[in-house]
């Protein structure tokens, strides 16, 4: 559900047997998909304030790693976590295990999902099921949140 951290969030495909309600007939594709949707919806005050940043900037709401911590090495070469915004890091899980290993710079990391402190700079390896991914907030950074 990574994709719904981004500027747009598409849940419609050409071919209508790849959306998920179709793919799950038990429906826990459906309670996924809306938890993360309603969690996007919490976090539009922050979306729109980065977007509009963007249009003002250009520097864009996607951005790799190196962009916000430039001086950090082990951000370099980094291509399965990105940044959304300044403010919240997000690092996709790709494997069938549940299995997540990302980087996390220096600082306090506040998991936005689960409430949990990473503190790095450190590398985290995680389990998180499909209703879980980290989405964290930056160190010493608050962001508005819209109610749920």
């Amino acid at each position: 559900m990574y994709v719904l951290y981004s500027s747009r969030s598409r849940t419609h495909v050409c071919i209508l047997s790849q959306v998920p309600w179709l793919i799950d007939p038990s429906g826990e594709a459906d309670r996924v998909l809306k938890r993360f949707m309603d969690f996007k919806h919490t976090l539009m005050p922050y979306l729109y304030n980065v977007a509009r940043e963007t249009h003002r900037t250009g520097v864009p709401m996607l951005r790799p790693l190196f962009v916000e911590f430039p001086e950090d090495p082990s951000v370099w070469t980094l291509d399965t976590q990105y940044m959304l915004g300044p403010d919240l890091l997000v690092a996709p899980i790709f494997t069938e295990d549940e299995a997540v290993r990302y980087y996390v710079p220096r600082g306090d990391w506040y998991g936005l999902l689960d409430v949990v402190i990473r503190t790095g700079p450190a590398w985290i390896t995680e389990r998180h099921d499909f209703f879980s991914m980290p989405v964290l907030l930056r160190p010493g950074r608050a962001i508005v949140r819209a109610l749920a």
